[in-house]
């Protein structure tokens, strides 16, 4: 029987989880990771897990430049991949991994969250080319990049871990639903008869802020920043959960929390400590992945300086006393 071969391309600790349920889903394989790193240091538990818990494994940078394409096409030689599941295939690195591998090769895609492959407006995005001599000799070696439609096309399989039903569905394939956390809420079943703590606690997840921004320029960053401080004086217990690709060492004046693994095993682990966990951000993944907690609340932060469609996504959450809006505009000092 011929052994299959299915690679991942992740960009995220969050992706890193989804991967891996996919991969339980299939036996008499083997499976492959490269995980696409920024310049922001991975925690240990990454590395252990790319090493650990693959036939292979490599952990490389998410630029595109000349030598690290080099490494990452080193590590498929002698590979015959007969699967690639990618997320983020706006990034031209991952295209030109893409464009690594054989032309039969079967794309199987996934989202991490709310915007995603699935997006309104993702298969538009305008992809810029980075300049540098580097850059220059991948794009001469590996050609031009794709168009995202036409990967989106080529998708067979599409794996989710939102169970809304978009009407901006972007790929025309069967869709799999993925629970990120399963194995967590199964293991808080069998723990209900430990002691709960009386009272609530609040908990700030971060975005990759720049990111989010509409406008995108220091001014409106620094409106941003001072908006979620604001926020920190109206709760002054708030414990803030970092994206795991922010730069800034900004801590709003809230505590920070230093994890070894996603925002949602600890606010999983959270609900199972105390009566009430609410939830603060700006429509993150992680506040819709955990919104299905019984005692977890959500607090979506609303202002004119994100972009639309973060204020749009909104709509994903669920309209009951579990979620409310807070707007931070007309929020007094």
């Amino acid at each position: 029987m011929e052994i299959v071969e299915h690679l991942f391309i992740v960009c995220s600790p969050l992706q890193l989880r989804i991967v891996s349920k996919i991969k339980a889903r299939y036996k008499h394989a083997r499976f492959h990771i490269i995980y696409l790193k920024t310049k922001v240091e991975l925690k240990s538990y990454i590395y252990e897990t790319v090493n650990n818990e693959f036939s292979s494994g490599l952990v490389a940078s998410m630029d595109y430049g000349f030598i690290n394409m080099l490494k990452i096409n080193r590590f498929l030689s002698h590979k015959t991949i007969h699967y690639v599941y990618m997320a983020n295939i706006s990034h031209l690195s991952v295209q030109y991994i893409l464009k690594m591998l054989s032309d039969d090769v079967k794309i199987r895609t996934f989202d991490d969250g709310i915007l995603s492959i699935n997006s309104a407006g993702y298969l538009d995005k305008q992809i810029k080319l980075r300049k540098g001599p580097s850059r220059k000799l991948t794009r001469m070696w590996l050609g031009q990049h794709y168009n995202i439609r036409d990967i989106a096309k080529r998708s067979e399989l599409h794996f989710s871990i939102v169970k809304h039903k978009s009407k901006s569905r972007n790929v025309d394939c069967d869709i799999v639903y993925i629970d990120v956390l399963s194995e967590e809420k199964q293991r808080l079943h069998t723990e209900r008869s430990a002691p709960v703590y009386a009272g609530e606690i609040n908990v700030f997840v971060g975005s990759k802020f720049k990111d989010i921004l509409d406008v995108k320029n220091d001014s409106n960053l620094i409106a941003l920043i001072h908006k979620i401080e604001t926020l920190a004086a109206h709760y002054p217990s708030l414990q803030y959960l970092r994206h795991p690709r922010e730069y800034s060492q900004q801590v709003f004046g809230m505590t920070e929390i230093t994890l070894n693994a996603i925002s949602e095993d600890y606010i999983c682990q959270l609900s199972s400590a105390y009566q009430r966990v609410n939830v603060f951000g700006f429509a993150s993944t992680c506040q819709l992945n955990v919104m299905k907690l019984e005692n977890v609340y959500i607090t979506l932060l609303k202002t004119t300086l994100i972009r639309p469609d973060i204020r749009d996504s909104f709509a994903l959450f669920s309209d009951s006393d579990k979620v409310r809006i807070c707007d931070l505009d007309s929020m007094e000092p």
